[in-house]
């Protein structure tokens, strides 16, 4: 019967180490999160560095000379309604929501990639952004 109670908690001891390795890993597997990570940072003035010489429109204003109030209101009543589709599972998408996995996509057309902050990016999307990586709705699909 000893014998039985030793292998029962060395049993018990592995499952509970397992359990607890899956739930480490598990936000890695599905988010892409990492539990340890430095976030980088870049400065406003690097961040108009890599857009100043690119000439992008102002996306946010460009109709808004053309648009009448109608059209004005059922642009706001669909934003408005749209909840962000599966971009908002990670993402914010409004000015105010909650900082959430990912960098907030509010205004993000216009911006070169990678520069939220207080996020970690992978190596690729940051060479992407040293590239020349900006966001417009051709790089966004």
């Amino acid at each position: 019967m000893r014998n039985y109670f030793i292998n029962a908690r060395a049993t018990h001891w592995l499952l509970v180490v397992i359990l607890f390795a899956v739930a480490c890993y598990l936000p890695y597997l599905i988010f892409g999160a990492f539990p340890f990570n430095t976030k980088v940072n870049l400065p406003e003035d690097k961040i108009e560095d890599l857009i100043k010489n690119v000439g992008l429109p102002d996306y946010y204003n460009l109709y808004s000379d053309q648009a009448t109030e109608e059209d004005k209101l059922l642009e706001k009543e669909a934003f408005d309604s749209w909840e962000g589709g599966k971009c908002r599972f990670c993402h914010s998408i409004r000015k105010d929501d909650r900082a959430r996995m990912a960098p907030s996509l509010y205004r993000i057309l216009g911006k070169p990639a990678a520069v939220g902050e207080n996020f970690t990016y992978s190596t690729a999307l940051i060479e992407m952004r040293n590239n020349g990586l900006i966001w417009t709705p051709e790089t966004i699909d």
